[in-house]
């Protein structure tokens, strides 16, 4: 049994081993799979003979003062079963770095092999979601040495698992809005790569790491591949992670494609939803039996409907029903992300027009504060129109609002807003024109009423001023 390899978020921060990826030849009844990789093929002696020698001093060397290095180890980050991770300092240029060392300096072995593999597999990708390669050469012993980013951040598997975790305190959005928007970076890179004719093969969140100022990467490419002209690779063996893997990673012929990717994707997407990953068993056999069957996924009304629709259609046993492209999935999760925010001003807006009726009918004389609770809902609903929801929604919800405050005109007399609110209704062609005339009538009625009462008043007020200068007059005939 050969020793696993921790992924690179595990070698790269010090902690323990992500979920581990597995080889079908060594699966048995253990909960804890080994990893391994296909073999690499072998490189022409020229181009091993080309890779170009570093000076690599040891930590704490006492004689670095006397040498001018490439790089000077600082610390060991872990170790597994291809190579050791060494944080390091590469000294022309003055910035940290890491260095993974393959553990044999033959070139006929697989760990000289599989180091040598991944870094030109990673020189090809060029995108801000995957970490950079810095250089590939050898050691004095013959060693092949990767010299990479040096990568700072937690793992999106440790937040989902983690509701505490103090890397939330820096997200200031809606936390699953947040969670979709790095899903969306993964994508990108997943996207890209295919356009490099790349396959991932081990997309999880265990290797999706998170860092400050919006940092995402998708890492550990340590088992991907190069597709042939076709789209295509045939692997000899299973290689990934048993509870994320696609049916086609671990039944006979093995073929696979961009679709397994996708697939992969979707058991992201199901694991952060979630928080586990889509294939549960007992132990690795299980998952794998789990894997290859890819029933269609059960969730529970916590998860919108939308939500689940994506996973389970980027997670079909049948490849040809898969998204066509990491693109597709984005563009997906991107009109998800927009209509949810359509939903919240709608939601909004709806609760407010609720708190309008009730202050309506609570007949308050606070004019001043349902002037500000109106105006609140009116501009609710007309951000819920920009951003794109439905215009009937819009109008209904305006209409009502609108009406309300044309009652609420009314209850205080202030008969010239209420016809402003009139011809406000009027232009939103949702009102019907008996319903108009009705408000009209009321306005009319209403008024005349108030006129009625202005008018009995103020004759009120003539007949105690008469009988008052009458009392005066009689008063004054009495003195004399």
């Amino acid at each position: 049994m050969r020793h696993a390899e921790p992924s690179e978020a595990s070698s790269q921060l010090g902690r323990g081993p992500a979920a581990p990826t597995m080889d079908m030849e060594e699966v048995h009844s253990s909960r804890l799979p080994t990893v391994t990789s296909e073999n690499s093929p072998l490189l022409p002696p020229t181009r091993e003979a080309a890779l170009p020698e570093f000076e690599i001093l040891p930590r704490g060397d006492k004689h670095a003062w006397m040498h001018s290095p490439d790089l000077e180890v600082t610390g060991e980050l872990g170790s597994g079963g291809m190579a050791v991770v060494q944080a390091a300092q590469q000294c022309s240029l003055g910035r940290s770095v890491a260095i993974k060392l393959s553990h044999h300096a033959s070139p006929n072995t697989n760990t000289f092999r599989s180091v040598i593999k991944e870094a030109r597999i990673m020189g090809r990708l060029d995108h801000p979601n995957i970490p950079p390669i810095h250089m590939l050469g050898r050691n004095e012993a013959g060693n092949v040495v990767m010299v990479m980013k040096q990568i700072e951040g937690d793992s999106l598997s440790d937040l989902i698992g983690d509701p505490s975790h103090p890397r939330w305190s820096t997200v200031h959005l809606d936390r699953e809005e947040w969670v979709l928007r790095v899903f969306m970076q993964i994508c990108q890179a997943v996207q890209y790569a295919h356009s490099k004719g790349i396959l991932h093969r081990d997309i999880k969140a265990d290797n999706v790491m998170t860092g400050d100022f919006g940092l995402v990467y998708l890492i550990d490419w340590g088992i991907a591949v190069e597709l042939d002209d076709l789209g295509s690779f045939q692997a000899k063996s299973f290689c990934g992670t048993p509870s994320h893997a696609a049916p086609e990673m671990v039944r006979a012929p093995r073929q696979l494609s961009v679709a397994t990717d996708i697939y992969l994707l979707g058991a992201l997407l199901h694991e952060v939803l979630t928080g586990r990953p889509p294939h549960t068993g007992e132990d690795t056999r299980e998952c794998l039996q789990m894997a290859e069957r890819s029933e269609t996924k059960a969730y529970t009304e916590k998860i919108d409907g939308e939500l689940a629709g994506l996973c389970r259609r980027a997670m079909h046993r049948d490849p040809e029903q898969r998204f066509e492209d990491a693109g597709a999935f984005l563009r997906a999760v991107e009109s998800y992300l927009a209509q949810r925010h359509i939903r919240a001003l709608v939601a909004t807006a709806l609760d407010l027009r609720i708190q309008v009726r009730q202050q309506l009918h609570l007949a308050s004389e606070d004019t001043s504060a349902f002037h500000t609770l109106a105006t609140r809902c009116r501009f609710a609903f007309e951000q819920a129109r920009d951003a794109g929801a439905s215009p009937e929604v819009v109008r209904r919800g305006l209409s009502e609002c609108i009406e309300a405050q044309l009652h609420q005109a009314l209850h205080t007399e202030a008969f010239q807003m209420a016809r402003v609110y009139l011809r406000e209704l009027s232009d939103l062609d949702s009102v019907a024109f008996a319903d108009l005339d009705l408000l009209v009538t009321q306005i009319e009625q209403a008024e005349q009423a108030a006129k009625l009462r202005r008018d009995e008043i103020t004759t009120q007020i003539q007949y105690r001023l008469m009988a008052r200068l009458e009392q005066a007059e009689a008063a004054l005939q009495d003195k004399k």
